[in-house]
């Protein structure tokens, strides 16, 4: 992202990566950005979680083991096995539930049954991730009220409806004015250029705006 205001070290950009599926983001403020600084910064983020991955086996107890090691992973990067559950040291002496009834042979194969429908799982989720944001759509969609307009009205157009490829955090959202040349049927029109000259392809009344002189 950028180019920014110049701050203290002659910085002007943010590097942003963000992972899929946690949404977990690391940024870092830099002078330039370019291939080489890209690479760079995404080494620092794969050896920092390795080394959080090498400090949470090391430290976290598992149920399969039972045991603590007082050793604790750097914050925010609490990795465990998968499958595995956390405990603290006071759980490791006190006789729990799952401390008196825990079976090796038991576990084991309860983690290979977890890991047999991992796909199956992952698929559910993002079935319902997608159903999640299709009913935010629509109750939104709800609210919507698209505007009339008429023969002669200036207008602004929705960037992405005009070049959905040139879209950014800093990039405006509208531009223009145009004027609406002609209304083909409520909600749709064709538009002009200031100087007369008409706009390629028609337009929906959701991606305009009116422009107020």
């Amino acid at each position: 992202m950028g180019p920014f205001t110049r701050v203290k070290g002659d910085l002007r950009y943010v590097l942003v990566a963000i992972d899929y599926m946690s949404k977990w983001a690391e940024a870092k403020a830099m002078r330039t950005i370019n291939q080489q600084d890209c690479i760079k910064f995404m080494d620092a983020i794969i050896m920092s979680f390795e080394r959080a991955w090498n400090e949470a086996q090391k430290g976290i107890s598992c149920a399969s083991s039972g045991k603590w090691t007082g050793r604790k992973p750097p914050p925010g990067r609490e990795l465990m096995k998968y499958g595995t559950e956390a405990r603290i040291p006071i759980e490791t002496g006190s006789p729990s539930h799952g401390v008196i009834n825990f079976d090796e042979i038991s576990n084991i194969e309860g983690l290979k049954t977890n890991l047999e429908l991992l796909d199956e799982v992952r698929d559910k989720a993002v079935k319902r991730m997608e159903g999640y944001k299709e009913n935010t759509k629509l109750y939104f969609a709800k609210k919507t009220k698209i505007r009339e307009y008429e023969a002669g009205d200036l207008v602004l157009r929705h960037t992405e409806a005009s070049d959905p490829t040139n879209q950014g955090k800093l990039q405006p959202n509208w531009e223009g004015p145009y004027i609406v040349k002609e209304v083909l049927r409520p909600g749709t029109y064709k538009l002009s250029y200031l100087g007369g000259t008409e706009v390629p392809n028609t337009w929906h009344g959701a991606r305009l705006r009116k422009f107020y002189q």
